[in-house]
């Protein structure tokens, strides 16, 4: 029986199965996946799968590259590193103005500013007011000014005969005319 010390689900084999196939295990982990595969349903249908493939890719002939692959790739790959040293000043700004918009509080903003842009483009404008028009609101301010002179002179003089004449003139009238007969009568 193997070591206990390594856990193969009996369910769900894993890439151990490939590795014991290839032989790369190490020796304990070897006869565990051993046992599994005589032990276990799930693991032996893995290895009839696996060994299946293991075949096709066995039989199945290496490509052949053409003679001038490795020297096209190195042409190419010479031609990109030109390219991007040459282009880097231009891409770099691109990519700079592309992060700077892509940064997440900028989109917002942005957002705000093409709605607020909008908005004042096709909000309506209140119509103009002709002068007849400014010529009546000027006369109704020129009214409710009056009135509002003549109601405060109003309340004044209210506030005069109701407060200030009977409880501060009357009281200070009293108290001085008590004084001077107080004086002369020393």
């Amino acid at each position: 029986m193997p070591s206990p010390d390594l856990f193969l689900d009996p369910h769900e084999p894993d890439e151990r199965l490939e590795r014991w196939l290839d032989g790369d295990l190490p020796p304990t982990e070897a006869a565990q996946v051993a046992h599994a595969v005589r032990h276990y349903e799930a693991w032996q249908q893995a290895e009839r799968a696996a060994r299946v493939v293991q075949s096709v890719l066995h039989r199945t002939p290496t490509p052949v590259a053409p003679p001038d692959f490795t020297r096209r790739v190195l042409r190419e790959v010479a031609r990109h590193e030109w390219e991007a040293r040459t282009q880097q000043p231009r891409v770099r700004l691109a990519e700079r103005l592309v992060a700077l918009l892509r940064v997440s509080h900028w989109q917002p903003a942005l957002a705000l500013a093409a709605l607020v842009l909008v908005a004042v483009a096709f909000w309506p404008r209140p119509p103009q007011p002709t002068e007849a028009e400014v010529a009546q609101s000027l006369e109704d301010v020129r009214w409710t000014l009056a009135y509002l002179s003549n109601t405060g002179e109003k309340a004044g003089l209210m506030v005069r005969d109701r407060v200030v004449v009977p409880h501060v003139v009357g009281p200070v009238r009293h108290a001085l005319e008590t004084s001077l007969e107080e004086s002369n009568t020393l």
